[in-house]
């Protein structure tokens, strides 16, 4: 279908929020690169409007290119997408979801708010089944199962998500803590900056250790050593961050932390030449040992095979 283009008076457009995919952001906060990209490229996608039946115009996506527009241009008025009251909700979906996809593929949260006001709008489950159908590729990568624990998050979590200081890999460890605890552990993260590939395990190992010590997290980081290595006047972030690791680590496996320093000692004891390495089993279930050694090259090997083999 055809959309109509034409330039609209602010004044004449308002924001029910209907259709946010972003209920948890705040429109008047532009990052420095997209203030960038709108001062040196302008709009390239002008925003999405829904004309109402009074004439006034209710916003569907473009929030923040409308804000730059009255805040940083001053204009009274911007070019806008127009669509009407008369197109079925299918059309109004297509057009929101393409406008976010332009911006990259959408994010956890996005999906969930999509998926949401997609079943609200659509009402009859097999209708909404269709729609989805109906989608291109790669709009909708998670099954609409999983987007009812979007709830189970915290604005905060959503907005650092967004922001991409947070990793959605991490969202299902996070999912374990009540949503004010969620809020505590962005802030220690906003401390330890903990990179994408540590965030679910720092996690994990932080939950494992108030079960296991039937602490509450705010006990938890007030504890002394928790607190010594967050306030550390020396340590950088990553430093603090592994520091946290270990200690969680070793107050998880008290066991097999002893056994790593008990066999570490043992093989430092030995003085093994540069070319030798000794590894234990995993997690020390056997007690087996495996001694690794380096040659040169095959030639070597063959030359010293037979002492090796009168030793073993």
């Amino acid at each position: 279908m055809q959309i109509l283009v034409q330039s609209i008076p602010l004044t004449s457009i308002s924001d029910s929020g209907s259709y946010s995919l972003h209920p948890y952001l705040k429109s008047d906060y532009l990052t420095d690169n997209l203030l960038e990209s709108l001062y040196f490229s302008g709009i390239l996608h002008p925003p999405i409007l829904l004309k109402n039946d009074d004439g006034t115009y209710d916003i569907v996506s473009g929030r923040k290119r409308l804000y730059f527009v009255a805040e940083h241009r001053k204009e009274n008025s911007c070019l806008c997408r127009i669509l009407s009251a008369d197109d079925n909700v299918e059309t109004i979906l297509s057009f929101l979801l393409e406008d976010q996809f332009l911006n990259g593929k959408l994010s956890f949260f996005e999906q969930a708010y999509f998926c949401t006001l997609a079943k609200k709008l659509l009402g009859h489950e097999q209708r909404v089944q269709d729609f989805f159908s109906s989608l291109p590729p790669g709009r909708i990568t998670r099954g609409r199962q999983y987007f009812p624990h979007a709830d189970q998050y915290s604005d905060e979590v959503k907005r650092c998500t967004d922001r991409g200081l947070l990793s959605e890999k991490a969202l299902s460890a996070l999912n374990k803590f009540e949503k004010m605890d969620q809020d505590v552990i962005m802030q220690l993260f906003g401390t330890i900056l903990p990179g994408q590939n540590k965030q679910k395990r720092i996690l994990q190992e932080i939950f494992e250790t108030l079960q296991r010590d039937e602490l509450s997290l705010i006990d938890f980081l007030n504890t002394p050593q928790i607190a010594e290595i967050i306030n550390h006047p020396e340590m950088n972030p990553p430093q603090k961050c592994e520091q946290l690791l270990t200690y969680c680590y070793q107050k998880n496996y008290p066991m097999l932390n002893a056994a790593t320093i008990s066999f570490t000692k043992a093989v430092d004891n030995l003085n093994l030449p540069p070319n030798c390495r000794i590894t234990h089993s995993q997690a020390f279930e056997r007690d087996e040992v495996s001694l690794q050694i380096t040659f040169s090259n095959i030639e070597e090997l063959q030359e010293k095979w037979r002492k090796i083999c009168q030793v073993i």
